[in-house]
């Protein structure tokens, strides 16, 4: 079975979010399986850094990376610019059973999907892109190109929804509803942290020893409205003055708002910004924080949501966000975009244990049984089998 993954950008460009982190892990999954993985993508690692090789093999999958005219504009615009991509899938799509489209709003996958229509059968996994921005420029730039992708698009075999709210969307656009399956992200087993470890990276950060950590990971974008989490925390710390706020992960071009609005509010020793961390960091911060907080407004399946709850921390998370999971696995709390709401939240988990430590036991549970990669894969391949299967019939 040979599979080709369309993206915008792959694995280590994981500054541009989920996407690549998630599709990375099941192409590595996959390839366990023994399924033959390409993947065509963007060359741009950050908004002024592009990855060197143009080839490569990575945990047993073979990627292309085309070369963008501008990683600025590709990381700052969601411009993705790569001439060559066109030529070579025109030239080389022969090669596979499927194609899989991950993400829309691009002309690389308006025009995979244009031609796996004629000769291929192919599928297409949003990644939460279908939900409506705030952003009000980003919103009808996502209505124009629905106009002119809808009939390329609706011929797709399969739609991937990550959850029930994503399927609803996928109706919204059009989709009829057999044509949609539910298949989530997956996560990899946690995996401890020695005391060592611990001390360490509280004394890097300058951590005190007796902080109970709040946390967010993931890029600092507007539709995170971080500055929504910050304000909650700063009530949250009248009541509490022993916690902390880490805010980890790659800015994308809100950073410094964010850091004045912090500054302004919160005293220097109760928070920090540590940027992206890397796996050995991550990790640790993860075996130490106490409770993890995601204010999005609209999000897909958050792969840090699904970390926390797997490392048995409860979850803090609007209702906008659409991680009906926390209710629905009793994993932590979903609450309004209120502020009062958000810190009441954060005080609750923390003092009264008969609430934080049933959601921790349930977060655990609930992300070894429903969300392990090998598990994730297998489903993928069913789904592959089926439709390469109806495609030669």
């Amino acid at each position: 079975m040979k599979i080709l993954f369309i993206i915008p950008h792959y694995y280590p460009s994981v500054s541009f979010g989920g996407p690549p982190i998630v599709v990375h892990q099941l192409a590595k999954s996959l390839a366990k399986e023994k399924v033959e993985v390409s993947v065509f993508c963007g060359d741009a690692l950050d908004s002024n850094h592009r990855i060197l090789k143009q080839d490569a093999f990575i945990d047993g999958v073979t990627i292309h990376y085309f070369r963008e005219l501008s990683t600025h504009l590709a990381y700052q615009n969601n411009l993705y610019l790569t001439p060559v991509f066109f030529i070579t899938l025109m030239s080389q799509i022969g090669r596979f059973d499927l194609i899989h489209i991950h993400e829309l709003y691009t002309a690389q996958n308006l025009f995979a999907g244009l031609l796996a229509s004629k000769s291929k059968p192919f599928i297409i996994s949003p990644h939460g892109s279908l939900t409506e921005s705030p952003m009000r420029g980003k919103e009808i730039f996502k209505k124009m190109f629905y106009f002119i992708s809808r009939n390329v698009y609706k011929k797709a075999a399969k739609f991937i929804a990550l959850t029930e709210k994503e399927k609803k969307e996928c109706l919204t656009w059009g989709i009829r509803d057999e044509k949609i399956n539910i298949i989530p992200n997956g996560i990899n087993s946690p995996q401890t942290a020695s005391n060592k470890e611990k001390i360490n990276f509280r004394k890097k950060w300058k951590i005190p020893d007796s902080a109970q950590i709040i946390l967010y990971m993931g890029r600092l974008h507007p539709i995170k409205h971080l500055d929504l989490l910050i304000i909650s925390f700063a009530q949250a710390r009248k009541k509490d003055p022993a916690i902390f706020l880490i805010i980890a992960g790659p800015d994308a071009g809100i950073k410094r708002d964010l850091e004045y609005l912090a500054k302004s509010i919160l005293p220097p020793t109760s928070y920090i910004f540590t940027d992206m961390v890397g796996d050995s960091d991550k990790n640790v911060l993860l075996n130490q924080a106490k409770i993890s907080v995601l204010t999005s407004y609209s999000e897909g399946l958050s792969q840090f949501a699904l970390e926390s709850v797997s490392y048995g921390i409860p979850l803090i998370a609007t209702r906008s966000g659409g991680q009906d999971f926390v209710t629905k696995s009793h994993c932590g709390l979903e609450v309004s975009e209120n502020p009062n709401d958000i810190s009441e939240s954060i005080i609750k988990l923390l003092h009264k244990k008969d609430y934080y430590y049933p959601y921790s036991k349930n977060g655990k549970i609930m992300a070894m049984e429903k969300y392990q990669w090998k598990s994730v894969a297998g489903k993928y391949i069913e789904l592959y089998d089926s439709i390469i299967r109806r495609s030669i019939s």
